[in-house]
């Protein structure tokens, strides 16, 4: 049994005990849901394959050894690192044994019933941002990156060319960001550059159609777990991590 097959199944249950959900392979949108009436936004994970939402500290994303790419000799893919180095990506195109990770302001309020939420309430469950409320994009932007390494978000176009949207290789400014449309999907390539713990803070933000304010979310943190074939330090590790991230305050 490989090492990444034993740790998953320690982390599993360690993480159920403190009320924390590993998301490791399945279909995952960070849901941006807006409420108009309380003019609030929350910032979750919607487990698509289980339709449940959670709360943004009551999940890790776990990254498996199969996500490990090696960074082709192409000046386009310069952004992730070296030629020859490996990058640890999770696709945007799905595949069974990794998560697939992206981005939705779709409202869901005609199925919300076959929902559940865990730290959502119903006032923000599947919620999105309907067609109307913005006056154009909504923005996502990078705010800050924890972690060994650094993080890139990007898509790969039909002819093969990275679209690069957030990469904290070079610095975390105004140009880390990525705009949606209301009542979007999309999915991404999340690449990191060393293996290990992360912690990603991402804030939304957009203009009310009408009275053009500018209103956006707290910054909301997403902590990522990315594992090739683990040491045994980090399969000892992983109940310190959960205890921090209990600790962590959680977002309205």
């Amino acid at each position: 049994m490989k090492l990444t097959t034993v740790l998953t199944a320690l982390l599993l249950p360690l993480a159920a005990a403190h009320g924390i959900e590993v998301l490791n392979h399945e279909h995952v949108d960070l849901g941006l849901n807006y409420n108009s009436t309380f003019k609030q936004w929350q910032f979750t994970a919607r487990d698509e394959d289980n339709t449940k939402e959670y709360a943004a500290d009551r999940v890790i994303l776990h990254g498996a050894i199969s996500g490990q790419v090696t960074i082709p000799n192409d000046a386009r893919y310069a952004f992730l690192g070296a030629p020859g180095a490996t990058s640890y990506v999770l696709p945007q195109t799905q595949e069974p044994d990794l998560i697939y990770l992206g981005f939705s302001t779709e409202n869901k309020g005609a199925v919300i019933n076959d929902w559940t939420g865990d730290g959502v309430s119903n006032d923000f469950l599947v919620r999105g941002i309907s067609s109307g409320v913005f006056a154009g994009n909504i923005t996502l932007s990078l705010q800050a990156v924890s972690g060994p390494g650094s993080f890139a978000l990007y898509r790969t176009s039909p002819g093969g060319d990275p679209l690069v949207s957030i990469n904290s290789a070079d610095g975390i400014d105004a140009g880390d960001r990525h705009l949606f449309g209301s009542n979007n999907h999309t999915h991404f390539n999340w690449a990191f550059s060393l293996p290990g713990n992360y912690e990603v803070t991402l804030l939304a933000s957009g203009f009310l159609a009408g009275t053009g304010q500018l209103t956006q979310s707290a910054p909301t943190t997403f902590t990522f777990q990315i594992v090739p074939e683990p040491s045994v330090a980090a399969l000892l590790g992983g109940s310190g991590m959960l205890l921090r991230l209990r600790r962590r305050p959680r977002p309205l």
